[in-house]
């Protein structure tokens, strides 16, 4: 049995810029932050790119101190609302990278594979996102950054789930599906497969050795081919 695993922004969805900006909509909002896009590339170079892990370095940056739970569900409250405005007033607001609700769903019907969703997003921004391409996680080994700040515990979270749904000691191969360097870097860290998606067609993924990276889903072959 096979494990593939999809990241959401960027790789099933176009949302990574548009979830960017909402989070730095959030701390010009509630804290009068103008985070310039030098040190907002900077947070995420520090970090694993996990929502609540910019959280409290952006927080910290600014009050010299980390963020009480208090302070990070208002972070997180400010967050959502922005979120779901861009969902209703953006036309073509997160849409879907070609072909990936197609492979996925036709890996959910798979008798070999068994399909996970780990996320740097909180919960419900993830759950907004993928009912936006017809993806309910219900039933899905699914984790975020509400259960975890790091992202590679947030990939091992979601892996240890569905061994235990399964009831699967070992996978015959573990595949993560995601865009951004610090998927490649988790996948390294675990030691699990990885398929690069490069919509931007910036060849950022290849120029840090990822091996196999398509542009979108749209090549099901080439993508069937490597998982099997």
């Amino acid at each position: 049995m096979k494990l593939v695993i999809f990241d959401i922004d960027g790789t099933l969805l176009n949302s990574t810029s548009i979830d960017d900006g909402c989070m730095l909509r959030t701390f010009k909002d509630l804290y009068s932050m103008n985070i310039s896009e030098d040190d907002w590339n900077e947070f995420k170079s520090k970090t694993t790119g996990t929502d609540i892990e910019l959280s409290r370095m952006i927080f910290e940056s600014k009050f010299k101190r980390e963020p009480d739970v208090k302070e990070i569900e208002r972070i997180k409250k400010h967050f959502h609302q922005l979120l779901i405005f861009s969902f209703e007033s953006q036309k073509g607001a997160f849409s879907e990278i070609p072909g990936a609700k197609e492979i996925f769903k036709d890996l959910q019907k798979s008798d070999d594979c068994i399909v996970g969703i780990s996320t740097g997003s909180w919960k419900l921004s993830a759950i907004i996102k993928l009912r936006k391409i017809n993806i309910i996680p219900d039933g899905i080994p699914f984790s975020h950054a509400d259960k975890f700040s790091n992202r590679i515990d947030i990939v091992k979270d979601t892996i240890n789930q569905a061994m235990l749904k399964h009831h699967i000691d070992k996978f015959e191969k573990i595949i993560y599906v995601g865009d951004g360097e610090w998927d490649l870097k988790t996948t390294r860290e675990i030691g699990i497969d990885f398929i690069g998606i490069d919509s931007d067609r910036n060849n950022k993924l290849k120029s840090l050795g990822a091996s196999f990276v398509i542009e979108n889903f749209n090549d099901k072959l080439s993508f069937f081919n490597y998982i099997y």
